[in-house]
């Protein structure tokens, strides 16, 4: 065994004898972590049953969200995909993209306008009838859907929409049967080192069928079926450039698919809601923090930490009329 094996074995013997002598002070038996042991001397500890509990506790409250675009695409975003692409047409970078870009900025003109694109995300009960997730999941939708875990789906509505911090509430009505239980959001920005739980309902590559190339089955008609991954707060308070917040960062694994879930401290609480990954990176994935969420949505719509077994204030919620609105995105 190397030096650095020996010394990890002398280490890890004398926290498990700490531990069992403070256990034994206070009357009760020695408890040690459960360790296994890597060829390489490296010691991993387990991360115990509770968090496998913490996740079972936060399933049902989870929801995939689909959502349906509308024809046409905001007149205001049309407008800048069409300087953005006329700005690199006449300044291409790199360089050899000009041919690209000459093909690609009259097509543009033509399709530009058409929004065919579809969004998936994830979202998490904050109150009995709302849902909260990302803006970009449900941005120019023209049918939002909610489907829980076990199974149920069900129709839900625009009432708030923040696209600067990335940020929307969806109502749900009409859901038959018991209704998920509401999850607290943490008032305060989560620590660096802090253990979170990231989870939602990133995509899946599905199998095909070795002859006919088409796939087995589709993702959208099973049971939601929500990952789990661990890791750690590895930057609060990180600006990305945006005025309207700093970002929790995560080493947690984050995928498509994964906007809009929450990031779960071990009390149980939200801390974040999953936003973005950094691209051509590993372990880097941001969240915005609860903070936010409580400043941003919390007076307008009785979300509050301490008002409910959920994070609720009981009564009526009001709407948002920029969110009613056909053009208000």
């Amino acid at each position: 065994m190397s030096r650095r094996a020996v010394a990890a074995a002398g280490l890890v013997t004398a926290l498990l004898a700490l531990n069992g002598c403070q256990s034994e002070g206070a009357g009760s038996e020695p408890r040690a972590r459960d360790v296994a042991w890597l060829a390489s001397g490296v010691v991993v500890v387990s991360p115990g049953p509770e968090l496998v509990e913490l996740a079972e506790q936060m399933r049902p409250s989870l929801v995939r969200i689909r959502s349906e675009a509308r024809v046409f695409k905001p007149v205001g975003r049309y407008l800048v995909g069409l300087l953005q692409g006329l700005g690199s047409l006449v300044n291409p970078h790199p360089y050899w993209e000009w041919p690209y870009r000459v093909i690609s900025f009259p097509l543009y003109l033509v399709l530009g306008p058409f929004d065919l694109s579809d969004g998936s995300g994830s979202g998490v009960f904050v109150t009995e009838s709302l849902v909260l997730t990302c803006a970009h999941v449900v941005d120019n939708a023209a049918r939002i859907r909610c489907e829980l875990t076990d199974g149920r789906r069900v129709d839900a509505t625009l009432v708030a929409y923040d696209e600067e911090r990335d940020l929307a509430l969806l109502r749900v009505e009409g859901l038959l049967g018991e209704r998920p239980r509401p999850v607290p959001l943490r008032p305060g920005m989560a620590r660096p080192g802090e253990p979170v739980l990231a989870m939602g309902f990133p995509g899946r590559d599905v199998l095909t069928d070795p002859l006919l190339g088409v796939r087995r089955l589709r993702e959208s008609d099973e049971r939601p079926n929500p990952t789990v991954t661990f890791g750690i707060v590895s930057a609060a308070a990180v600006d990305l450039g945006n005025p309207g917040t700093r970002y929790l960062e995560t080493d947690a694994a984050l995928n498509p698919g994964n906007s809009g879930g929450p990031l779960v401290g071990l009390d149980g609480r939200v801390v974040g809601l999953a936003t973005m990954v950094a691209t051509g990176k590993e372990n880097e994935g941001y969240a915005v923090p609860s903070s936010t969420v409580l400043e941003v949505f919390g007076e307008a719509f009785g979300l509050g930490a301490d008002d409910g077994p959920g994070g609720e204030r009981q009564g009526e919620v009001a709407r948002d009329e920029r969110a009613a609105a056909p053009d208000g995105r």
